[in-house]
């Protein structure tokens, strides 16, 4: 506190769980954070993993008929650890790097027209390593009227870029380079403290899904 040269805190809130605010960590302030979640899917698209068709053949001789289906039991489990560092008064640099351990058990089966069990595919994998990873820049343009603590709010700029750094394949990322440009708004007066942030988001290609 430049008032009375003792230590306090800048905000008195941790900020909101969904969008970013325009409070800065401060010249050489070192911020590090670690988050865990862990997802299971049970639709891809509008179709479910259980029992999901995979495909059919009909014929006059039920013999030859064939009907495919698959159950898949789909998760994931990441650790995302941050960093954020002030290299100046309103300008922070971080970087977000996701573990990612995804697990894919699956069961697929061919019959033919009398019930009888034609061909039986299973595995049960499990892919680990880095997701897409992601380097921030954020500026805060301007504060509102107050006193520099408790932080009033103000304008802030973000720009995001994710990394493909995560495999495809092993469903560890998404394979392109995303750059989002945001911008900021805070207020930190009162018991009410409104904050709300929008960008737009490049893609450097666009990912396909096969359908059939």
């Amino acid at each position: 506190d430049p008032a009375t040269g003792l230590l306090t805190r800048v905000s008195r809130t941790l900020g909101p769980s969904f969008a970013e605010r325009a409070l800065t960590a401060g010249e050489g302030q070192v911020a590090i954070a670690a988050a865990f979640s862990s997802t299971s899917y049970d639709k891809l698209s509008k179709f479910g993993l259980n029992n999901l068709p995979l495909g059919s053949v009909t014929a006059s001789n039920p013999a030859n008929a064939r009907v495919g289906t698959g159950d898949f039991h789909l998760t994931s489990k990441t650790l995302t650890m941050a960093g954020t560092v002030g290299i100046a008064p309103k300008v922070d640099v971080a970087v977000i790097v996701p573990l990612i351990t995804a697990t894919l058990e699956a069961v697929t089966t061919q019959v033919d027209g009398n019930g009888r069990l034609i061909r039986l595919a299973e595995t049960n994998t499990k892919f680990s390593g880095i997701g897409d990873m992601a380097a921030i820049l954020k500026f805060k343009a301007a504060k509102l009227p107050g006193p520099e603590i408790p932080d009033p709010g103000g304008l802030g700029f973000m720009l995001t870029m994710r990394l493909p750094t995560g495999s495809r394949e092993n469903l560890r990322g998404l394979g392109v380079y995303r750059t989002m440009a945001s911008a900021i708004f805070s207020a930190g007066k009162g018991p009410f403290k409104p904050h709300a942030s929008g960008g737009f988001e490049f893609w450097s290609k666009s990912v396909d899904v096969p359908t059939a």
